[in-house]
């Protein structure tokens, strides 16, 4: 009876351990070197993790920092300021949902999309059609965050 108890013991915290795990949000450590650029025009550089939350967070002289989603106007993927052709596409106003967000692409390529997660290798956004896409980091150039707080730090 005894062996019983403990074996159904042992399968509840078992089960309980894998409910747990199931439950955690994966973090993605993308290795990749960017800028974080926030709403008051400060800049913050290191390696972008992600935890799928309300943060972006960068490992900086070996710690993590964490940074509000709602208090960056942008990531960047590559250094150099960006061209004023560029941030005239950014949305204005309030943009519907599906298109809260821009990525510029490396070779100039605008989308208009709503950030979904960022992966160790992609970012995944939704589309205004309602398409769900991965976009690899190494096309990445820049994550427009807030349009209108980028177009006033990129004037």
């Amino acid at each position: 009876m005894r062996q019983r108890m403990q074996a159904a013991m042992v399968a509840v915290v078992l089960l309980l351990a894998a409910v747990t795990a199931s439950a955690q949000k994966p973090t993605f450590n993308t290795g990749r070197q960017v800028t974080i650029v926030m709403k008051g025009g400060a800049r913050h550089g290191g390696t972008l993790v992600y935890h799928n939350n309300d943060y972006f967070n960068l490992i900086q002289n070996g710690r993590e920092i964490r940074y509000p989603i709602a208090s960056i106007a942008a990531v960047e993927f590559v250094a150099g300021a960006p061209p004023a052709a560029e941030i005239a596409k950014l949305p204005a106003g309030t943009p519907p949902e599906l298109r809260r967000h821009m990525v510029v692409l490396t070779d100039g390529a605008v989308m208009h999309c709503k950030l979904y997660t960022i992966k160790t290798d992609a970012l995944t956004v939704d589309m205004p059609d309602h398409k769900r896409t991965d976009i690899a980091l190494d096309r990445v150039a820049r994550l427009y965050m807030d349009g209108a707080a980028a177009r006033a730090i990129f004037k």
